[in-house]
């Protein structure tokens, strides 16, 4: 076992967390001259009596990953320790006999590899698309010919005013502009149509805010760009009677202003009444119409980039309300709101439904690889 500088034939093995035992191997493919893991991470290296990569390849198989796990430790945040290869069953076979097993593993999984990445280049694809729509959805070109084969029917700017009249803690009803490129269309404040709000955090010591919880308290880690149906944590009805929590009606659009990663700039959309955390900001307004609801998630989607480019801050930066306030969203008039949100939604399914064949056949190609390795090391290639 060592650590720190990875070198050529290196096997990498995650110690600790959710992808415990996963392993990855250091060919000579490997871009970098220099380079090191972290903490979660061990480096290992063979001696003389056995091939890096025929190691590597059985503790990928599944008799390897479950030989690895013998060691696991823990309970949501455990992992393995060094002492893990004591325990770790490696079948012995000569140097030339390891070679061949290689040989014949390299050569028949260079094509799974390929399938692979094949697969990963259309999920790619049909991510690129999704983002097509949105973008062509809340600009007015998805619904080009049909704005001019049906003009507009009704006046925007009336139906936003109805929007925010019927929803009295919405501020400045009349402050709108012009859309710049279609005349039917116009540019609106999110503060203009929403109430803007946001939840907190039940002081974690106190049990009797987590105890036996019925209220769902969603954290922007389950914001992620689609409905949400339950929380992984509850909080009880005296956290929202003690605290700032508070629960949002269900068609809230959660806007995550901060977390690790991509979560930042990510949406999602409450299908159920829900509390959240300060790290989400809500947009609240029960009296809109489910088409104009629909409209609205499809445009906080189409912004992900934009919302991340608005973020604040040095290291990690951050949303705030005010930014998220002060956000202009294009508003097209009742009809064509109907109309881009069909349109969007035939475009998803359609997206859907490859992208689930697209992951079976990923599915299929994994279990041959599992297939390909347990034959080879039971002496059947």
């Amino acid at each position: 076992m060592s650590k720190g500088k990875i070198e050529s034939n290196d096997i990498l093995i995650v110690k600790d967390g959710a992808t415990t035992g996963k392993v990855s191997f250091v060919d000579k493919t490997f871009p970098y001259e220099r380079a090191t893991v972290n903490e979660h991470v061990f480096i290992l290296r063979t001696n003389e009596k056995i091939l890096p990569k025929f190691l590597f390849w059985y503790l990928w198989s599944k008799n390897g990953q479950t030989e690895i796990l013998k060691n696991f430790q823990g309970s949501a945040q455990g992992g393995i320790n060094r002492s893990f290869l004591d325990g770790v069953e490696v079948p012995d076979h000569a140097i030339e006999y390891q070679e061949k097993i290689v040989k014949k593993i390299d050569s028949i999984l260079s094509q799974c590899w390929s399938d692979q990445a094949k697969f990963q280049k259309a999920k790619r694809l049909i991510s690129k698309f999704r983002q097509s729509v949105l973008s062509a959805a809340v600009t007015g070109k998805l619904t080009e010919e049909w704005r001019g084969k049906n003009g507009s029917k009704r006046n925007t700017t009336e139906f936003v005013k109805k929007i925010q009249k019927l929803y009295s803690r919405v501020v400045d009803i009349d402050k709108y502009e012009e859309h710049e490129n279609l005349s039917s269309w116009i540019k609106c404040k999110v503060q203009n149509l929403f109430s803007v709000q946001t939840g907190s955090t039940p002081y974690r010591k106190n049990e009797s805010y987590y105890l036996n919880g019925t209220i769902p308290w969603v954290k922007t880690g389950e914001v992620q760009n689609c409905d949400i149906y339950d929380a992984e944590e509850k909080i009880t009805p005296l956290a929202i009677k003690e605290t700032n929590t508070k629960t949002f009606p269900i068609n809230t659009i959660l806007i995550a202003m901060y977390g690790e990663g991509k979560t930042r700039g990510q949406v999602g959309r409450l299908k159920i009444e829900a509390a959240t955390n300060q790290a989400c900001a809500a947009l609240v307004n029960p009296t809109i119409t489910d088409y104009f609801n629909e409209y609205i998630y499809i445009y906080c989607l189409s912004q992900y980039s934009q919302l991340r480019q608005e973020a604040a801050g040095g290291n990690q930066p951050n949303l705030n309300l005010s930014k998220i306030k002060e956000w202009n969203v294009n508003v097209p008039p009742e009809e064509e709101q109907r109309e881009i949100v069909n349109r969007v939604k035939k475009m998803f399914e359609y997206a859907d439904k490859v992208e689930k064949q697209i992951e079976l056949a990923s599915k299929r190609t994994d279990k041959l690889t599992q297939s390909i390795l347990a034959k080879a090391f039971r002496g059947e290639l």
